[in-house]
């Protein structure tokens, strides 16, 4: 088992840009939100397409929709 494939690279830089996003201000914040958002689709994306069975694939899928549910809510707000 390999702990530092491209999958888990992407997933842990979205842990890090959240973590920006939770302690940062302003455009700082700003940019953590948008890094967390893009590695964290490029993470569920490759999850579906390479995951190594179905369960890695479902998360890959449940981490979409919930991005897409998330930035729905937030664009009907604007």
């Amino acid at each position: 088992m390999s702990i530092f494939q491209k999958s888990n690279k992407t997933i842990i830089i979205a842990l890090v840009a959240f973590g920006f996003y939770a302690i940062g201000q302003g455009s700082f914040q700003d940019a953590g939100l948008v890094v967390f958002t893009l590695s964290l689709t490029i993470w569920a994306w490759e999850e579906i397409r390479r995951g190594d069975g179905w369960f890695h694939r479902s998360m890959g899928v449940g981490a979409l929709a919930a991005l897409g549910i998330v930035l729905f809510i937030i664009i009907s707000k604007l």
